[in-house]
């Protein structure tokens, strides 16, 4: 939701400048804002998973030691 959206919302309804209006358009994008910074943190946290695993496939040359290490790893980041 943005403020163009806002605003025509605001344009349909019959009290544009009431009270309630502007007290459901602002709860609406609270929830939106932090649906998106919850999306935002897990895609961040999935990211430095990803980076950390390249580093360790770059560091260890795929070691066969540590074989249930990267399986274990791989299934969790395909995810």
């Amino acid at each position: 939701m943005n403020s163009d959206r806002i605003k025509e919302i605001q344009s349909k309804t019959p009290y544009p400048e009431s009270v309630s209006v502007h007290n459901a358009l602002h709860q609406v994008w609270n929830e939106t804002y932090h649906e998106q910074e919850s999306e935002i943190a897990a895609l961040k946290q999935k990211v430095g998973e990803l980076k950390d695993f390249c580093i360790w496939l770059t560091g260890c040359r795929y070691d066969f030691t540590q074989h249930e290490y990267y399986l274990k790893t791989m299934k969790r980041l395909m995810k």
